[in-house]
């Protein structure tokens, strides 16, 4: 199973339907990065057609940190 192996994500936390190769995906992750790698190994099994995630987050660490000025001149 990709979860466990490859992105250390606890299998539990996921519910997973499949149905004529649409695999639909429900459950939650700590970081929003996770999520695209996850959709892209699944569509790597044999006879996945598509991929639907449906897959919250705790941290969108996908948004880049707004600068800091520590003073002088901006």
């Amino acid at each position: 199973m990709v979860l466990p192996r490859l992105l250390r994500l606890d299998p539990l936390q996921f519910t997973v339907h499949v149905r004529a190769g649409v695999v639909t995906i429900f459950g939650q992750v700590a970081r929003r990065s996770v999520v695209p790698t996850l959709v892209e190994m699944i569509r790597q099994v044999e006879g996945v057609l598509r991929v639907i995630e449906r897959i919250a987050y705790d941290l969108d660490d996908r948004l880049s940190a707004p600068a800091i000025h520590w003073g002088g001149r901006a």
